[in-house]
């Protein structure tokens, strides 16, 4: 059978006699030297994005992977449009999804996850933040103007549990400082972020 996938300007047809599978990958990886399979996804090879991105959708083809976006974005961040309609166009390109966010009742983690429920083939990972847990190890405990307490260092310790579910892409909606945190990690750690303006 022949499966078709467009990449940016490219598009690549692939004949696939047999199911793919992890194998077809390597077999890729050693023929081309191009992609680095790491149990999750192939990962960026000499930093180039590009490559990421066939690598990604070359995965999302032959393995039939659902590919994992991890949306960050500002709790005032109100274009649910915006979200989405992005969304709808990952979805088109690769297929089922599954996402993961932050789990506040505003802004892009909100209507992130209002796309997926009005999908049905996509997963949504929620990873809250626990700032009323004032008992964790590397707590940092403040006051808020309305005098309770909360600890700060949650939301940066979610951040990094988030990374912990392995996304392929982050796509950051326009936030403040817990979004700039977000990026800064998935980008110290090779995982390609897309800003939407």
């Amino acid at each position: 059978m022949a499966e078709q996938a467009t990449f940016g300007l490219w598009t690549i047809i692939v004949n696939i006699p047999v199911k793919p599978c992890k194998a077809l990958l390597e077999s890729i990886e050693a023929c081309h030297g191009l992609l680095r399979f790491q149990g999750r996804s192939p990962a960026i090879a000499f930093g180039d994005h590009l490559r990421h991105r066939v690598a990604c959708g070359l995965r999302f083809l032959l393995l039939g992977d659902a590919m994992k976006i991890l949306v960050c974005g500002g709790r005032g961040y109100d274009d649910f449009a915006k979200v989405f309609n992005t969304l709808d166009q990952y979805q088109d390109r690769y297929g089922p999804l599954t996402i993961i966010q932050g789990a506040a009742k505003t802004g892009a983690d909100k209507w992130a996850r209002e796309w997926t429920y009005r999908q049905s083939k996509v997963t949504l990972i929620d990873v809250p933040a626990t700032s009323s847990d004032l008992s964790h190890p590397a707590r940092r405990i403040k006051k808020r103007a309305d005098g309770v307490l909360y600890d700060a260092a949650a939301e940066p310790r979610r951040n990094a549990e988030m990374l912990d579910e392995k996304p392929d892409i982050v796509l950051a909606f326009p936030g403040g400082k817990g979004t700039a945190d977000m990026t800064k990690r998935a980008k110290a750690a090779g995982i390609p972020v897309i800003a939407i303006e």
